[in-house]
């Protein structure tokens, strides 16, 4: 994921919410749930471009059976919400314990950058 991009996208959505909400309403159609909308996915893709140095950094650090477990957590918490009582305290296990379960199979999903001579 580019974080250029990911910038230009942010600032494009939030300042196209801004001007369709301050722009007068037609009498066909009101934009003002849109821009909401745009408004909104414009401040996530912000605060996700302020943060993604700390996202990739923690991925790389991550072993890929956790992040499988916690993806299949997630969909299976979505599916059946109940299983939010047994989802999280699991895999809150699974990271307190990861040091001892890990092997050197595991190996981190995003390679570390080599320092350029």
């Amino acid at each position: 994921m580019n974080r250029t991009s990911l910038g230009i996208l942010a600032l494009l959505l939030f300042g196209g919410g801004i001007y369709l909400a301050l722009s007068p309403p037609s009498a066909a159609q009101s934009p003002a749930g849109f821009a909401a909308g745009c408004i909104r996915v414009g401040i996530v893709l912000g605060a996700l471009w302020l943060a993604l140095p700390q996202i990739m950094r923690s991925l790389s650090r991550t072993p890929k059976w956790l992040l499988v477990a916690s993806i299949i957590g997630i969909v299976a918490c979505a599916v059946k919400p109940l299983l939010l009582i047994v989802a999280l305290p699991m895999l809150g296990l699974l990271w307190l314990l990861g040091s001892k379960l890990r092997t050197k199979a595991d190996k981190p999903i995003i390679g570390q950058r080599r320092p350029v001579p």
